[in-house]
């Protein structure tokens, strides 16, 4: 647990994180944190314009930053392989993770791994490919 307290606390500083996660290697970040959003896009050289998804650890998490249809927990439900579903209007996020249509690319992980980051920071995480 101590090495996902030393992760928590890099992110909570703003820095950056090459993980495994559910689908990928991933290049992540707090999905909070502006400048370390910006890091990401410079990193990969990828422009703004081209949103990225995040990690939610659970169905409160997701509640807390989108509305969720019905049909989207069927298909949460139903699916057995991740997930990622584009929400509308995302709150509680800065702008730079909002596609210009108001939308967010979401995952509800079922890692581990990436769950025990997601708790301890107590919010999303940024994931796009290495």
């Amino acid at each position: 647990m101590s090495d996902i307290n030393e992760i928590v606390a890099k992110l909570k500083q703003g820095e950056t994180m090459l993980y495994p996660t559910d689908t990928i290697l991933g290049l992540g970040c707090d999905a909070k944190n502006e400048a370390a959003i910006e890091k990401i896009y410079q990193i990969k050289n990828r422009p703004s314009s081209k949103s990225l998804i995040i990690l939610v650890d659970s169905p409160r998490m997701l509640q807390n930053i989108v509305e969720v249809p019905e049909l989207a927990w069927d298909l949460i439900d139903l699916n057995e392989k991740p997930l990622t579903i584009i929400y509308d209007n995302p709150k509680g996020l800065p702008q730079s993770l909002v596609a210009e249509d108001n939308t967010i690319a979401i995952r509800l992980t079922d890692d581990l791994f990436c769950k025990k980051i997601i708790g301890k920071l107590g919010g999303p995480i940024v994931s796009t490919s290495a």
